[in-house]
């Protein structure tokens, strides 16, 4: 059986890795060439910014209903916004 941390910390160790996931694909984007790749690196960081945007919606229906305050929803969103950083940036691009 997999060791869990609870629902909300479970959530943030899958926003770090989309996190460090999203930063990878800014770099890789920065020295791409194929078009081809930059079209699914650009698809993928779309993907986890979604993906973002739905666990955010979770938390304010989760805020509401318990303590908005609790130090791993500030946690969950600061990461969620980091993700959202790095997609913003690449739509830059």
């Amino acid at each position: 059986m997999e060791k869990t941390l609870g629902l909300l910390g479970d959530l943030c160790c899958e926003a770090e890795q989309t996190w460090r996931r999203m930063r990878s694909v800014r770099r890789c984007l920065s020295q791409c060439q194929d078009v081809g790749l930059q079209k699914r690196l650009f698809v993928e960081a779309r993907h986890h910014a979604k993906k973002c945007n739905e666990i955010r919606e979770l938390i304010e229906a989760f805020s509401n209903l318990n303590n908005s305050e609790s130090t791993q929803v500030l946690f969950l969103n600061e990461l969620l916004n980091r993700i959202l950083t790095e997609e913003f940036i690449l739509q830059q691009c």
